[in-house]
C-alpha cells in the first residue's frame, strides 16, 4: 500500500491518475512538479517498475528531466486500491483507434466505473478523448461528481502545452454550478482562463480544435504543391503570410506529407460521421479527408514520375521513421506508408533517431544506426522525418558521397542548391522540381 501523509485540508489535493499513456505520464508529472502528491495508477507493472526506476520507453522532450524533479511527488503503483487517498482521479488511458479511425474507449469506461466503485469521496475527471455525448451517458452509472478535461498536448512539445496551458476547457454535468474545490485549487495552479462548457460542448470542443488544425494543413500542403507547377517558392511565401495578422505565425503552414499520428484523422471521420448520421452535408470535412489521402502520397508519386518504381532492383535509404521529430510514435507514419507501397524487391536501408524496430511488409529492410551508412549504400534517399539531427547533413561534405543520385527531401531539410551542385536531384514540397 503506498501512504501519503496528509496533515491538514490545507494542503494540497492528492492526484490520482488512472493510465500512463503518454497523455497520462506527462501530465501528471507536470503536475507533481506544481507541488501536487500524484499516485498514477498503471495495470503493467514492468513500466510501474521502469517508471520508479525513472525510465520509460516514451519519446518526449525534457519529459526525463520532469520526472526527476517530480519524484518527490509522484508515486507509480499497480494496485488500485492506492487511489482511495486521492482527492481527484483522472482517467488518461489512451484511446486506441482502428484501420478506419474508430475509436475505441471501452477502457476508458471501465477506468471511470473502477473508480467510482473504489470511492465516492473522489471527482473524477475523464482526460482521454471521448466522443460527444460519452461522458453524460456514462454519467448516469457513477455517483462521483464527473467532468471532462480537454486536453491539446503536442508530440515534442507536450511538457511545455502541459506546464504553460493557454487555457483549461472542462465540461460539467451542468456547467452552471462551480467546480469541484478540489479540482478548481488543481486548475488554478495552472494560472491560465478556465472555461467551463456542459458535456457535450467540451468534447466538441476538441474536435473543433483538431479540425481547424487540420484545415490549416491541408491548405498549405495544396497550396505548396501548386507552387510545384506554378513558379512560386513556397517558404517565400509563408514569411509573408506569417506577417499578416488575419494569418499569423503560429500558423501550421509548412508543407509536408499530410496529417499523421491518428488523433486528427479519426477526429475528422466523427465529425463526418455525426454529420452524416443527423442529415447534413460534411462536404468541407470531407475534402480534407480527401487532401490529406492525396499529400500522403506525395512521394510515391514523384517516384512515380521518375521512373523509380518500375526498377527491377533498387538501393533506398530512408532518414526518419517517426511520424513528426521529437517522439518515437510511428502511429500513422507516412515513412511506414511509403515503405510497404515500394516493390518487394528493393533493398530498404532506414535511420531514425529514436525508432528502434519496425515492423513492415517488405523483408529486405536493414535498420542501421548511423545516418551516414545510408548514403554509403543507397542509391535513392527518402528524408521523411524533419528530425535536427539531418539538419547536420544540409550541406556537408558527406553529401559528395550521392553525386549523381537522387533525394527527394519533403521538408527542406537539406539545402537545395548545394545538393544541385553535387549533381544530386533533388525534390521537396513547395517548390519547382527540374
Amino acid at each position: 500500500m503506498v501512504k501519503v501523509h496528509k496533515t491538514s485540508p490545507a494542503e494540497l489535493p492528492i492526484v490520482g491518475f488512472v493510465g500512463l499513456s503518454h497523455l497520462g505520464l506527462v501530465t501528471s508529472t507536470v503536475l507533481s512538479t506544481l507541488g501536487f502528491k500524484t499516485i498514477c495508477f498503471e495495470s503493467n507493472k514492468s513500466t510501474v517498475d521502469d517508471l520508479k526506476s525513472l525510465k520509460t520507453s516514451i519519446n518526449e522532450p525534457e519529459l526525463d528531466d520532469f520526472l526527476k524533479l517530480a519524484s518527490m511527488n509522484q508515486t507509480f503503483t499497480s494496485n488500485f486500491d492506492d487511489l482511495k487517498q486521492c482527492e481527484v482521479i483522472y482517467v488518461s488511458d489512451d484511446v486506441p483507434t482502428d484501420e478506419f479511425g474508430k475509436s475505441n474507449t471501452k477502457l476508458i469506461k471501465e477506468s471511470a466505473l473502477r473508480i467510482s466503485a473504489l470511492t465516492k469521496n473522489a471527482c473524477i475527471v475523464i482526460l482521454s478523448q471521448v466522443n460527444p455525448g460519452f461522458t453524460r451517458a456514462i454519467s448516469s452509472q457513477i455517483s462521483n461528481q464527473l467532468y471532462y478535461q480537454v486536453e491539446t498536448l503536442i508530440f515534442g512539445d507536450a511538457i511545455k502545452r502541459s506546464r504553460f496551458p493557454e487555457r483549461i476547457i472542462m465540461g460539467s454535468f451542468n456547467n452552471k454550478t462551480g467546480l469541484n474545490p478540489s479540482l478548481k485549487r488543481i486548475l488554478d495552479a495552472y494560472n491560465c482562463p478556465i472555461l467551463v462548457f456542459d458535456y457535450e460542448s467540451a468534447e466538441f470542443t476538441k474536435i473543433s480544435i483538431n479540425a481547424f488544425l487540420a484545415t490549416d494543413v491541408s491548405l498549405s500542403n495544396t497550396l505548396a504543391e501548386i507552387c510545384e507547377v506554378s513558379g512560386g517558392n513556397w517558404t517565400d511565401i509563408v514569411s509573408a503570410l506569417k506577417l499578416d495578422k488575419r494569418i499569423g505565425a503560429s500558423r501550421y503552414l509548412r508543407p509536408g506529407l499530410g496529417i499523421s499520428g491518428g488523433n486528427i484523422e479519426r477526429d475528422l471521420n466523427t465529425i463526418s460521421e455525426i454529420a452524416l448520421s443527423n442529415g447534413l452535408k460534411p462536404e468541407i470535412i470531407q475534402s480534407i479527408i480527401n487532401s490529406n489521402s492525396h499529400h500522403k502520397s506525395w512521394v510515391i508519386r514523384k517516384l512515380n514520375q521518375l521512373g523509380v518504381l518500375t526498377m527491377g532492383k533498387m538501393s533506398v535509404g530512408i532518414w526518419g521513421l517517426a511520424y513528426k521529430e521529437n517522439t518515437n510514435s510511428i502511429k500513422n507514419s507516412p515513412s511506414l506508408e511509403i515503405i510497404n507501397q515500394l516493390p518487394s524487391s528493393f533493398y530498404i536501408y532506414a535511420h531514425d533517431p529514436v525508432v528502434q524496430t519496425l515492423s513492415a511488409k517488405n523483408t529486405l529492410l536493414e535498420l542501421v544506426k548511423n545516418p551516414e551508412i545510408i548514403l554509403e549504400k543507397a542509391d535513392l534517399l527518402l528524408v521523411l522525418t524533419p528530425w535536427i539531427q539531418y539538419k547536420q547533413y544540409a550541406n556537408s561534405d558527406e553529401l559528395r558521397k550521392f553525386s549523381g543520385k537522387i533525394i527527394i527531401d519533403p521538408f527542406k531539410v537539406l539545402d537545395k542548391e548545394f545538393c544541385k551542385s553535387l549533381g544530386i536531384k533533388y525534390l521537396t514540397i513547395g517548390e519547382q522540381n527540374n
